[in-house]
């Protein structure tokens, strides 16, 4: 959370308070210091726990948020169900989440049939699992797109931006043993899905072989994104 969006929804939405939370104090700390509007707070909490592990500033909310703004922070959530569970348990009748969420490329497309990862779903499967648990937990859907994102990034750009999308997958697995072991080499069919998502052919060297070749100053990725409005009723 650099701040940016915080301030953004603080400007332009009518308000009371706006909270802003983050996992990472750093991240919260930082964000707070670059916003001196009086009607924003800071909070940090991880909000992958179950609601009774919730701070209790958190738990102090419960029905009286009017709008939960998340901005590509959704997808780090393993349990859609019960981060919509704690949604509902937040918002006031009526109130509404407004979500623009990353769905995770189907690596399963460039691997062979021996090789494919059983925790990689499909971009329908994602949305299905958004759409029950989205069901599931009672909330009206006004709006469930998913759309296609381009993104031109700059060879250092790319470099850096690699091993967060790989990141991301950190939440499906129990142990960061187990994510280490089955995403260690992933870096060639995901740079090949996220610059070339509907080639015919795979290319299992392409990470290395963009690294090898120093004229390739730019590449364009391609992303699917999940927007997602909701409401309680």
């Amino acid at each position: 959370m650099d701040g940016g969006i915080t301030k953004l929804l603080a400007t332009r939405v009518p308000h009371k308070r706006v909270i802003a939370i983050d996992a990472n104090p750093a991240m919260t700390a930082y964000g707070q210091s670059v916003n001196s509007l009086s009607t924003i707070e800071f909070l940090t909490q991880d909000m992958c726990v179950s609601w009774p592990e919730l701070s209790d500033d958190i738990r102090r909310l419960e029905s009286k948020v009017d709008l939960i703004f998340s901005n590509f922070c959704f997808h780090y959530f393993n349990d859609k169900s019960q981060l919509l569970s704690q949604c509902r348990q937040l918002l006031a009748t009526g109130g509404c989440i407004q979500a623009v969420c990353l769905l995770h490329h189907d690596l399963n497309q460039k691997l062979p049939a021996n090789a494919r990862k059983v925790w990689c779903l499909s971009i329908d499967q994602q949305m299905n699992v958004w759409r029950r648990a989205l069901e599931g937990n009672g909330f009206a859907i006004d709006v469930f797109e998913c759309e296609d994102e381009t993104y031109p990034m700059n060879r250092q750009q790319i470099i850096a931006f690699l091993p967060v999308i790989i990141a991301t997958l950190k939440s499906k697995f129990e142990t960061n043993e187990q994510f280490v072991s089955e995403t260690r080499g992933l870096e060639d069919v995901l740079f090949d899905v996220l610059c070339n998502p509907v080639a015919d052919r795979p290319n299992p060297n392409a990470w290395t072989q963009f690294l090898a070749n120093k004229d390739v100053n730019e590449v364009v990725i391609r992303s699917k994104v999940l927007r997602l409005v909701c409401h309680k009723n």
